[in-house]
């Protein structure tokens, strides 16, 4: 209804036409015409994702939110991470011959996620393995670089490289990014009994071709430098720890208070539906401490009574399907509550600027009860959502709603050339809801200065025997002007918009339809002095 109000001060903007300017010459005109029409239905006041319709095209409300939502990404996130490993020649002292091949050499990389989670196995969304080798043997040098626990598609990742003799008191380097996406990488170490670890395994051979190379006991030979960069598992496996976690969040905020003021609200039955959705392969159980309304402008917070406020709700945890396109069975939990098994209708009357949950969820309070076969798809977190829904079905009486706006044409120059007029405001309602308007230009103190509408009434449409409108109503409002309100308004910085809205026949719930709408046409009846 906000946007019915803005126009009744948008009209003030067709003074602003072109005019062509010559020395000392002026005119008059009077004029007449449509300056707006549109039409409003619920669709548009509303929103149509907030709508569903019945058969017989009554209207019902569907409001959805989330109020929390586990974050997996800084769960599983692993930390941009440097190692260097520095590869010395630790035997006495020997000739290496031509050909000969060095045992494998292991390089421990520690997988850095949360400590909240002992991370057995991980397959990466995204992110790189930057690998810089440094050689200061003055001969070639195969390397082959290999992480047998990291596969792609079965294929465990291997890769092999020649680094150039290097010369005299200097150093040879062979870098490369590797591209880790899609690869699963098993974090258990190679005898499987550790966690959050990456073995990667170096093996040179020397030229076949070259000439025997003599080092000494603890001679530096290579340095590895690996990078762990911008890595973001999307599934992760291993031992989720113990966790509480407090909810304390807003949602289905509204504003209420913000516009209406008073008055008498009715609603018909409703209900609100609180869903846990557990994707994870954990354990979980919440408890809803509080769920209550809260009317900014009033102060008034109504509290949500109902057996499981207070107690504690299991939630089991969710399957793995290992299927790419649907990957886990989720368990979910529903929660409704209604007028029947709880006081939600003093909380909806209530006319809140929102509702709140304050809640205490524990994230495996049985500890490690899988053998670290715990999971979770970064792509699927938990998450609590919320769902208010109820038929269209009201009676307000009085109802105020009250908004301050900017005047469009504050300080506008054209404002000037206007000598008198009117305006006039055509309703044709086909709601059962009837209002009355107000409005007054504000001074820069917030205080009215004149009256340009007061308690004109855009009257209901009438109702059948069945409490249904078949006919819309027409109602018609003058907004006269003359030269002296065309310069209050010019001067009023602010415009204030009253309402009070009635449904009729009074204290009855009234269901919304479909077919309900208000069409608004506002013409104009003008004097206005051109200046050449």
């Amino acid at each position: 209804m906000q946007k019915i109000f803005c126009l009744l001060i948008m009209i003030l903007a067709f003074g602003l036409i072109t005019s062509c300017t010559y020395l000392g010459t002026s005119w008059d005109i009077d004029g007449m015409g449509p300056v707006i029409e549109t039409t409003f239905d619920l669709s548009k006041a509303i929103g149509d994702e907030h709508l569903a319709y019945q058969p017989d095209s009554a209207v019902y409300i569907n409001f959805n939110d989330t109020v929390y939502t586990i974050d997996l990404d800084s769960l599983a996130a692993v930390p941009d991470t440097f190692y260097l490993y520095n590869i010395l020649w630790t035997f006495p002292n020997f000739t290496i011959q031509p050909g000969t091949a060095l045992p494998a050499i292991p390089i421990k990389i520690k997988f850095g996620v949360s400590n909240r989670i002992n991370l057995t196995a991980a397959r990466i969304k995204s992110g790189k393995l930057r690998v810089k080798i440094r050689s200061v043997i003055p001969r070639n040098v195969t390397v082959q670089y290999s992480i047998p626990l990291a596969t792609l598609n079965g294929v465990p990742f291997s890769l092999t490289e020649t680094l150039q003799a290097a010369a005299p008191g200097d150093t040879t380097v062979f870098e490369r990014y590797i591209d880790l996406q899609n690869y699963y990488v098993d974090l258990r170490g190679p005898n499987q009994n550790e966690y959050n670890v990456l073995y990667l395994y170096f093996s040179p051979t020397f030229d076949t071709n070259g000439a025997p190379f003599p080092v000494t006991t603890n001679q530096f030979l290579f340095s590895a430098e690996n990078t762990l960069m911008k890595i973001k598992p999307f599934y992760a496996q291993g031992y989720v720890k113990p966790a509480t976690e407090a909810i304390n969040s807003n949602f289905l905020s509204l504003g209420t208070s913000k516009y209406i003021k008073g008055g008498l609200l009715d609603i018909d039955s409703f209900r609100l539906g609180v869903k846990f959705i557990n994707t994870m392969g954990v354990d979980m159980r919440i408890r809803f401490d509080q769920i209550r309304s809260i009317n900014d402008l009033t102060g008034v917070q109504k509290y949500l009574t109902h057996p499981i406020i207070g107690n504690y709700i299991n939630l089991q945890m969710a399957q793995n399907l290992y299927n790419p396109n649907n990957p886990v069975q989720h368990y979910d939990y529903n929660l409704w509550f209604t007028p029947q098994n709880s006081n939600l209708d003093q909380l909806i009357e209530n006319i809140p600027d929102r509702l709140r949950m304050n809640a205490v969820l524990e994230v495996n309070p049985l500890g490690n009860a899988t053998a670290n076969n715990n999971f979770f798809y970064t792509t699927r977190p938990p998450k609590i959502a919320v769902t208010l829904q109820a038929p269209l079905k009201f009676s307000v009486y009085q109802l105020q709603f009250v908004d301050t706006i900017m005047n469009p044409v504050f300080d506008e120059l054209q404002l000037d050339h206007f000598q008198s007029g009117t305006f006039t405001f055509v309703a044709e309602n086909k709601f059962p809801l009837g209002f009355a308007l107000q409005l007054y230009p504000l001074n820069q103190a917030g205080i009215p200065i004149d009256t340009l509408l007061v308690n004109n009434v855009v009257a209901p449409a009438p109702v059948n025997a069945n409490l249904r409108v078949e006919q819309p109503v027409t109602s018609t409002l003058t907004l006269p002007f003359d030269e002296a309100k065309i310069q209050t308004i010019k001067q009023a910085e602010r415009m204030l918009l009253k309402a009070r809205f009635t449904t009729v026949p009074n204290l009855q719930l009234l269901q919304m339809y479909s077919d309900y709408y208000l069409r608004i046409k506002l013409l104009a009846d003008l004097k206005y002095r051109v200046v050449l």
